[in-house]
């Protein structure tokens, strides 16, 4: 559920909490991973939440300002 703003009573995630979370993410490939390992690695990255129940493949709205 996205987060409601008191001063405007509208929901929306926070840009800047989806930012960090994502820039936390390692997304490389390891030098010695193998592809399927790799594809198995960002399967659950995609399925672990980035901050309350807001997972990377959930649907986005952001609120302005």
């Amino acid at each position: 559920m996205a987060g409601l703003d008191a001063t405007t009573g509208q929901f929306g995630h926070e840009a800047q909490r989806i930012a960090d979370a994502l820039q936390g993410m390692d997304i490389k490939k390891g030098k010695f991973e193998s592809d399927g390992q790799y594809h198995a690695r960002m399967k659950l990255l995609g399925s672990q939440p980035l901050y309350d129940d807001l997972a990377v493949s959930s649907l986005l709205a952001f609120r302005d300002g």
